[in-house]
């Protein structure tokens, strides 16, 4: 079983995301009313998950950037609206993951 596979539990297909990617929704859809749950952590790096009906978009939270969190606390499920400027950031340095869900096949 893959990574991806198991974070999320089905058979999936993925790919780098940029925003020039057709599969990318728009950030409004994304993160309103949604929330982002933490996947785990590696060399100080937080990784969040987003699902929404089609896509599942994950992306790094790094804590090493201290200008960048402060003093912030990270909880493991947060609000996806809060944790916008890091979904933003990982889509401008093509560190966002994002797959499509796939049906299952009965």
């Amino acid at each position: 079983m893959s990574f991806l596979n198991s974070l999320c539990g089905f058979e999936s297909r993925w790919s780098l995301s940029t925003k020039k990617q057709k599969n990318m929704e728009r950030l409004v859809d994304i993160v309103k009313n949604n929330v982002a749950k933490m996947t785990h952590a590696s060399a100080g790096v937080l990784y969040y998950k987003i699902e929404t009906e089609k896509y599942v978009y994950i992306f790094p939270v790094d804590m090493n950037e201290k200008e960048e969190v402060g003093t912030g606390k990270f909880e493991t499920e947060e609000k996806a609206i809060y944790l916008t400027r890091w979904f933003n950031k990982a889509v401008k340095n093509n560190s966002l993951i994002s797959y499509e869900k796939r049906k299952e096949v009965k």
